[in-house]
């Protein structure tokens, strides 16, 4: 809740205010998800510009307008109540959420790395919420716009903001630390991801570092896997205290023994802590390490930790195990893909192999990998020899060059390559038979959600979701 004195406070301004007596409910960028009450920003974005939406948001019941002043000069806006004109919405949303941050007494987190993110902050937030009150980014609201609106909805009983903290150019967690100021930061790993934006895995990890700066300001705790000898030894050069996680001896949290039981993964922390937790993605062992150390940070007692464990389930479109008709399974994994991502998944994939059940792998582009895109795809073709797949189907233009590096290595039984999802789904309608298990992933505008929806239309006798710890594989 904010009132006008607290816009002002925020951007710094006076408004032609006519009712500083309301409260403001919200904040909105987007007037058909707008609550009556919100105030609305006139995002200017490469795509839209919220300036033409600036009716449709009075009719919905909008309490104020932020716009910029220079694009509304030529508008009538003699209609509209508590008006505040800023040189830039964009970064104006940034300082009313980094004053609602400001606003209350609060532990700030950030959570942020090439793969995992959200899977973590899901396990940070289950642990946490065990003891404290937790306001967390929901979905994917990740970027310049999402984590100010997350942050600008804190409530008073909030005692943790919990902020997820996504990025593809250097200095965009930078920017999203000086809204959310984290006093603790969380890294789950560096992969080539983005390196159309950041170049190199060098730059990456000075990009995810921009946390650790933010952290040190705040005297703070850095949270990193241990098991990444470049991101541990550039951690080492802020002023922050640095708790490590991961597979390695020498870890501060390290995990070990990991399994699958009945439908669920099972693994050791420092060979002391047993958990069993409703995912079969093994590399959720890692992740949730990583909030085992935050939760251990904040003093949450071992107890607490486990219970939470058990309250897991899988995020959507997150190694998500769906059953579908003639014993048919499918791995979905298609929220993102990156070389790393990929193939830490594709090892948990292989590893449900059971008896004679083929192992058909689809991919898709990865996207944003700049100049080395190719060789990169070329590479992770070339590692599927390890995996013993069956078949591989993979989708789009530039994954041509997964197949390429798998015929290389004779990696797989079968290589296949379509341009479209609409191919893909017309050869596995035939190709796919009974006791298959089949594997999507690629980048999220390759919508493999076709492909799954495809499978599914076609196999649709008794389908399920898994991965609840209520079945095996």
């Amino acid at each position: 809740m904010l009132t006008p004195e607290d816009l002002e406070a925020a951007l710094q301004i006076s408004s032609s205010s006519l009712g500083k007596e309301i409260v403001f409910w919200g904040v909105s960028i987007d007037s058909r998800t707008l609550n009556r009450g919100d105030v609305f920003f006139a995002i200017q974005g490469p795509r839209f510009d919220g300036h033409c939406f600036l009716n449709e948001a009075r009719e919905r019941g909008a309490a104020a307008f932020v716009v910029n002043a220079s694009a509304v000069q030529d508008l009538d806006l003699t209609a509209y109540r508590n008006i505040f004109p800023v040189f830039d919405t964009t970064q104006a949303l940034g300082r009313v959420a980094n004053y609602c941050r400001n606003k209350r007494p609060l532990c700030s987190i950030g959570v942020t790395g090439s793969a995992g993110k959200t899977t973590t902050r899901e396990f940070c937030a289950l642990l946490l919420s065990k003891q404290f009150s937790v306001h967390a980014t929901s979905g994917n609201l990740n970027n310049q716009f999402g984590l100010p609106l997350t942050v600008s909805r804190l409530e008073d009983a909030h005692q943790i903001l919990l902020s997820e903290m996504g990025a593809n150019h250097a200095g965009e967690i930078e920017y999203l630390c000086s809204i959310a100021e984290p006093d603790i930061g969380i890294i789950t790993n560096i992969y080539p991801a983005h390196l159309e934006g950041f170049g190199s895995l060098e730059k990456i990890c000075e990009a995810k570092l921009e946390l650790a700066a933010a952290v040190e300001k705040r005297n703070g705790t850095l949270i990193v896997n241990g098991d990444q000898e470049m991101l541990v030894s550039r951690a080492k050069k802020f002023k922050v205290r640095l708790v490590t996680f991961g597979r390695k001896p020498g870890n501060d949290f390290r995990v070990t023994d990991i399994t699958r039981k009945n439908g669920s993964i099972c693994f050791q922390v420092n060979q002391r802590y047993f958990f069993e937790i409703a995912t079969q993605a093994l590399f959720n062992a890692d992740n949730f390490s990583a909030a085992m150390a935050l939760a251990v940070e904040m003093k949450i007692p071992f107890e607490k930790i486990r219970e939470a464990s058990r309250e897991f389930r899988p995020v959507t479109g997150r190694f998500e195990i769906r059953s579908l008709g003639n014993g048919i399974r499918v791995v979905y994994d298609a929220y993102n893909a990156n070389p790393g991502a990929v193939l830490r998944s594709l090892e948990s994939f292989a590893e449900l192999r059971n008896g004679k059940r083929r192992m058909i792998a689809v991919l898709g582009d990865m996207k944003e990998l700049g100049p080395e895109s190719a060789e990169l795809h070329r590479e992770v073709g070339r590692s599927l020899d390890r995996f013993r797949l069956d078949a591989l189907v993979v989708v789009g233009k530039e994954a041509e060059a997964f197949a390429q590096g798998a015929r290389e290595k004779n990696a797989c039984g079968e290589i296949c390559h379509f341009p479209s999802n609409g191919e893909v789904s017309a050869f596995l309608s035939s190709f796919v038979k009974e006791g298959d298990m089949i594997f999507l992933k690629g980048s999220r505008s390759m919508k493999l959600e076709e492909v799954m929806n495809g499978l599914e239309k076609r196999f649709s006798e008794g389908s399920s979701k898994e991965g609840t710890g209520q079945k095996a594989i």
